[in-house]
């Protein structure tokens, strides 16, 4: 680098007038007290160098207390020019001035005129260092690597912005530099009044360049590595592991951090500066769970924790999982946001009250996107068992859409991220009986099994001790139980030939092809017939029937379609679906 001009003229009265103004400087008072404080602790006599002295606001201070050196390359920026203006043309040395003003104070110090990069220490051992205002990772790699093994052991080492959460990738590299062993942290740093990080070094000579270059790969350290950092480099870490995207990672760091109202302050400072790259919704998941950790009165359901909405669904995952080993590496807030916004919510906050704390089966499970409602509402495990399930295709039906879409993610993708959550592509009577449950939920799957009572059989004897299903049965022999189009009576086409097998209980003696729904997949098993197979094997809670309304055909049933179906009564007509709640006996 060119060497800048040295054409500043200096005189008594420039410097006073300079001064009178007050010193020109770029740290607060708190920042003051903290390098005072730290430096009059020092030895008489001891070696003090200062990287990047500015205008000697500090300089002055750290001359009362040893041995000063100062090391710049004393070229005048737009940002001194900003803050002093019409003393230095941009570009030009303020080396002339910066000594003149020394030479007023109490101080001399050595100068050492060099960019930070091409410094060399050929000067006794340092106790105290300062770095003033490094703005990144490579700036203060820069300033530490020329005099890191010049450091007497137990040297103090102080970095301007060091705690200022606008500069959180430069606090990462601390942190990792921490972790490493290269320095502990004092325990007095308080980043609520000071930016200052103060820090000792640890390490002994010949191992310190290595760590200074080893903390410099870009990627956060796993909370494995060494003892945990301060709190608040827990939160910057966090702020890496979310802007490279390592949301589990992130989901753990805080998880491992102490509730601690401060932070979340922390958090809201580092979260404006993450860059546009974050996925919004997960970044708004996020931040909204690190609200709760830190806030234990934001940490209850609400009324305002609606599952249908993805915030809502992820405050109930971190919720009712509490405690459970696996909630940080499983949250998956993608993967929850999409099935809320696909409408797998509803059905689990139904039975919501059976869920928590319970093993959970699911049988004819179809996507098993349900699962993850169940664990949203404290479910410990769940497994989905359907043999038309596909682990490498992502199509389901969007509940709330009402058509079949990507979904995003494979089956086997969604268990790969959320741990407890399974499925097999399978009937239940084929998967090995080894695993127990205490609960069995089967939603409107019985009407398309071939074996309804082997079916319960094999659910029965995976449940433990008292073990309960929850079933939900859509009748076959009801106006719209054919589940084809018409589905309400406003949506009758007279003109379609298609439903004209269907309408009005048609579908009970239509002779439907072999590969029409009615007769591929629906087995037409009657209510009677069903409930007979369920209290074999279980013992009756709970029996509800939904019967039909006007909408969905109740008032066109007629003594004429009765009389063509004299084996049926009328409540196999007019009853929706029926549901109960049984316990295994």
């Amino acid at each position: 680098m060119a060497k800048p001009k040295m054409n500043v003229k200096t005189d008594i009265c420039t410097v006073n007038a300079l001064l009178e103004q007050g010193h020109p400087r770029m740290v607060g008072q708190e920042d003051l007290r903290r390098v005072s404080s730290v430096a009059s602790e020092l030895a008489s006599g001891s070696t003090i160098l200062e990287m990047g002295p500015w205008l000697g606001f500090l300089s002055v201070e750290l001359a009362r207390h040893g041995d000063l050196h100062v090391v710049d390359n004393f070229v005048w920026t737009k940002d001194h020019a900003r803050r002093v203006p019409g003393f230095i043309e941009i570009g030009d040395s303020f080396k002339p001035l910066f000594e003149d003003i020394m030479a007023r104070t109490e101080g001399v110090p050595t100068v050492h005129e060099s960019d930070f990069g091409d410094f060399e220490w050929d000067g006794p051992q340092i106790d105290l260092l300062v770095v003033d205002s490094p703005k990144n990772p490579k700036a203060l790699f820069e300033c530490l690597s020329s005099v890191i093994e010049a450091l007497v052991p137990g040297a103090r080492v102080l970095i301007k912005n060091g705690l200022n959460p606008k500069q959180h990738q430069m606090m990462g590299y601390i942190d990792r530099l921490i972790r490493l062993g290269l320095f502990d942290f004092d325990q007095d740093n308080d980043f609520q009044r000071c930016n200052i990080a103060t820090l000792t070094v640890k390490a002994a000579p010949g191992a310190r360049s290595g760590i200074l270059s080893d903390a410099l790969r870009s990627e956060p350290m796993s909370q494995e590595s060494a003892d945990p950092a301060p709190h608040f480099f827990a939160v910057v870490q966090m702020s890496q592991q979310v802007q490279t995207g390592q949301w589990s990672k992130a989901y753990e760091t805080l998880e491992a951090t102490a509730a601690n109202p401060e932070m979340l302050r922390l958090w809201e400072e580092l979260e404006v500066t993450l860059s546009s790259d974050v996925p919004p919704m997960e970044l708004a998941i996020f931040s909204e769970i690190v609200k709760l950790h830190h806030d234990p009165s934001e940490n209850l359901m609400s009324a305002e924790d609606d599952l249908r909405t993805p915030i809502g669904a992820a405050r109930a995952f971190w919720i009712n999982n509490a405690g459970q080993e696996w909630r940080a590496r499983s949250i998956a807030p993608a993967v929850i946001a999409q099935a809320s916004a696909f409408g797998y919510m509803d059905w689990p906050r139904e039975i919501g009250n059976m869920l928590p704390g319970r093993d959970v089966l699911d049988v004819g499970c179809g996507s098993g996107l349900h699962g993850i409602g169940y664990l949203c509402l404290g479910a410990n495990t769940f497994l989905g068992v359907d043999p038309s399930l596909r682990l490498d295709r992502d199509r389901v039906k969007n509940l709330a859409a009402k058509r079949r879409e990507a979904f995003g993610w494979t089956p086997e993708q969604i268990a790969e991220q959320i741990e407890p959550w399974a499925v097999v592509p399978s009937i239940l009577q084929d998967v090995e009986n080894d695993r127990t449950f205490d609960l069995a939920v089967l939603n409107d799957c019985l009407s398309q099994s071939d074996d309804v009572d082997g079916l319960l059989a094999a659910v029965a004897k995976r449940l433990r001790a008292g073990g309960q299903i929850v079933l939900r049965h859509k009748n076959f022999y009801c106006w719209n139980g054919h589940r084809q189009a018409p589905k309400t009576i406003d949506a009758i086409d007279v003109n379609d030939p298609d439903q004209a097998n269907l309408i009005d209980w048609k579908h009970l003696s239509w002779d439907a092809p072999e590969d029409h729904y009615t007769r591929r997949v629906l087995n037409r098993v009657r209510l009677d017939t069903l409930m007979q197979s369920v209290e074999r094997y279980f013992d009756l809670d709970v029996v509800e029937e939904k019967p039909a309304t006007a909408a969905i055909g109740h008032d066109r049933l007629t003594p004429e379609i009765m009389a063509q179906h004299p084996e049926l009564s009328e409540r196999d007509f007019l009853v929706q679906s029926l549901s109960c709640i049984a316990t295994v006996k």
